[in-house]
């Protein structure tokens, strides 16, 4: 795709968001982002994903420079607001939304990290870290599962827990059958494990009950705890639910992990929470 193509798109994107008021100053900067992505998976569905993080990028920082923001500071701000990618941008959401609940996503490389300097981190990871037998060599490993993001929740910040892990993906059939086999394993452990996608492959715009789902789809349903998706066109059930995020930044997965922190931990006490609390645990 040329620049002149990719030019043509973000004035698109910048017309239509303007003309539904999509981005006002009111709106946190996560739901700016989150208002783009669903606009251009509405504007352009059959995008390639290079593409079409390019698009959502440089429409967020041309309609911040509309708005007289220098264009360094627009960069800055979508790195700050998007996390860089869609793992990222959900880990923001998540932690706007519920760090003042008790409630931190963590990307799950980077709490092996801290249990490096950590006792109690360190058990957190021996709780979600698998062992695993080889046969011919009659030897035992050790795995890390496929934690894109973990969530972690506390009443305190005495004792932190695990209530979810979060598969971040673009399209359904990336790493589809890694992300099946993770959530079979880590249901063992007690833990949610949900699949968060903008579904740029359309897997999940079909209802549930139609005969033409196929059987990807109905094993993400079947083993996933739960499917979140970005895709506006999207047909949801018990199983696959929104992750278009409203004004006021909260979504049905904040939803979600909110209650489940209530049943888990037995506790709706609200403590805010920031990530150097789960740093200094």
């Amino acid at each position: 795709m040329g620049n002149m193509d990719i030019d043509n798109k973000v004035l698109k994107v910048k017309n239509v968001v303007n003309e539904r008021l999509l981005f006002k100053d009111t709106f946190k900067p996560v739901v700016k982002v989150g208002n783009i992505i669903k606009l251009v998976q509405e504007l352009f569905p059959r995008e390639k994903d290079k593409d079409f993080n390019i698009i959502v990028q440089e429409s967020y920082i041309q309609l911040l420079i509309d708005k007289r923001v220098s264009p360094i500071k627009a960069r800055q701000s979508w790195v700050v607001a998007s996390g860089g990618n869609f793992e990222g941008y959900l880990r923001n959401h998540i932690n706007e939304v519920l760090n003042p609940y008790g409630i931190i996503a963590i990307k799950g490389d980077k709490l092996k990290k801290l249990a490096k300097r950590s006792k109690k981190i360190k058990e957190i990871v021996k709780f979600l870290t698998l062992p695993a037998k080889r046969k011919c060599t009659q030897q035992s490993v050790d795995v890390w599962p496929d934690n894109d993001i973990l969530v972690l929740a506390t009443i305190d910040k005495i004792t932190w827990r695990i209530i979810a892990s979060i598969s971040a993906k673009t399209s359904s059939h990336s790493r589809n059958t890694s992300v099946l086999f993770w959530a079979i394993v880590v249901r063992e452990l007690g833990v949610k494990y949900f699949l968060a996608t903008q579904d740029r492959d359309e897997q999940f715009i079909k209802k549930c009950t139609s005969n033409k789902v196929n059987q990807e789809r109905k094993l993400f349903e079947a083993y996933c705890d739960g499917v979140f998706t970005s895709n506006p066109n999207a047909a949801y059930c018990s199983q696959v639910k929104s992750l278009i995020l409203r004004n006021d930044g909260t979504s049905e997965l904040t939803n979600e992990l909110l209650d489940l922190k209530e049943a888990e931990l037995n506790s709706s006490v609200a403590m805010y929470v920031r990530s150097h609390d789960i740093e200094a645990y």
